[in-house]
Order: C-alpha cells, then sequence, then structure tokens
C-alpha cells in the first residue's frame, strides 16, 4: 500500500501539474488540494486500521513506521489533523472485496 500510495501522488501532481495548478517547489499539499486521491485496498483489516480514530498497538515495528505514516495522510486537511473522517478528506481509503475484483492482479 505504500509504494502505490507514493505512485498515486506522483500522478495526482503529474496531472495537476498539467493544468498548471502545482507549485514544483512545495508540490505536496498543492496537488492535495486539487484532486482527492482514492485508495482501494483488498484487505479489510487495513482499511479498518486505517480509518479507526484509535490508534493500535502493532507489533511489528517496520510495519508500524508504514501505517503510520498513511495514517497520518488520511487523517490530515489543509495540514493538521482531523477528529473525524469525511467524504471531504482529500485521501480515501476503500475496501472492495475480493470476489467482487474485476481482475485480481495474483492470479
Amino acid at each position: 500500500m505504500s509504494n502505490a500510495v507514493e505512485d498515486g501522488m506522483r500522478i495526482r501532481a503529474t496531472i495537476v501539474e498539467a493544468r498548471r495548478l502545482l507549485d514544483t517547489r512545495n508540490w505536496e499539499e498543492p496537488s492535495r488540494e486539487h484532486m482527492t486521491h482514492l485508495w482501494m485496498t483488498d484487505c479489510e483489516s487495513l482499511e479498518e486500521h486505517l480509518t479507526n480514530p484509535t490508534l493500535a498497538k502493532i507489533s511489528d515495528k517496520r510495519l508500524a513506521v508504514d501505517l503510520a505514516a498513511l495514517r497520518q495522510l488520511i487523517w490530515q486537511k489543509d495540514g493538521t489533523e482531523v477528529e473525524d473522517l469525511d467524504k471531504s478528506m482529500l485521501d480515501q481509503i476503500r475496501w472492495i472485496d475480493t470476489s467482487k475484483m474485476l481482475v485480481d492482479p495474483k492470479t
């Protein structure tokens, strides 16, 4: 998920820059303001962890760092942390049941 989110952020910045709306010195926040980034996952526990307002303890330190970075992106709006997630958030995550996916790239 971390790699996909990073790639998606770069793609979003490229699209915003193509519209000539991007400040290249500070590209992350301006690109977020112009386009929502929807993350899709078939891992329901990942979606639940990232959208849960209470931070659960993770025993694997590397995984905890990655999840904390993803949570920070989802729970921020205009550079400040929010208390509740809503449809106006600039980065959102959605769970998709594996049986509903048109293509499973791992098969």
